[in-house]
């Protein structure tokens, strides 16, 4: 019984909480000793595994959580389209989700959220141009992994700590007397 802008509006409130509570989730999920276990078993699988870490329960855990939260997202959409289909997710769309994760930075936190906000700002912008915006798309794709492989979020944590540099060096000089005289 919503009004279309009603129901524009009540999808996107509902979106936006699930993209927090996931990023929540995913969030604790990293930090908790479960993802210590999983990098662990990421870095040294031989080291992770003798100290006590299945690597076959690890992987049930983990492909288990994140089928639920593809489900989670999976119901949402076809409720928002009305519709699903194998058509849906074709060649189009998955190749933007990658270019999201690859322009972000893969295996990190921040970088899929970072990737998505480049990539569909760039996507709307150039909406009404389809053709050239999937070229510059892909140019921008091109340009991360020949400029910053590990993608921007790389780019952006050196930054970070160049400037946490800067700013030490800043607070580890003594400050002299310039006008010659002593104290």
């Amino acid at each position: 019984g919503l009004s279309p802008d009603a129901k524009q509006r009540a999808y996107y409130w509902l979106a936006l909480a699930l993209v927090v509570l996931t990023a929540v989730f995913v969030y604790v999920f990293i930090h908790s000793p479960l993802g210590t276990a999983l990098e662990a078993l990421r870095d040294s699988p031989a080291y992770a595994a003798s100290r006590g870490v299945s690597p076959l329960r690890m992987q049930v855990i983990t492909f288990g959580t994140s089928a639920f939260i593809a489900g989670v997202a999976g119901a949402f959409y076809a409720q928002y389209f009305g519709v699903i289909s194998p058509s849906v997710m074709g060649l189009g769309p998955m190749s933007l989700f990658v270019a999201m994760l690859v322009v972000g930075g893969l295996g990190t936190f921040w970088g899929p959220m970072l990737g998505t906000a480049v990539i569909m700002v760039v996507s709307e912008y150039l909406r009404d141009f389809e053709e050239a915006r999937l070229i510059i798309v892909g140019l921008i794709l091109l340009v991360t992994i020949v400029v910053a492989p590990r993608g921007l979020v790389s780019v952006v944590q050196q930054g970070w700590a160049r400037l946490q540099r800067w700013m030490a060096e800043d607070e580890a000089e003594p400050i002299t007397p310039t006008d010659g005289a002593s104290s």
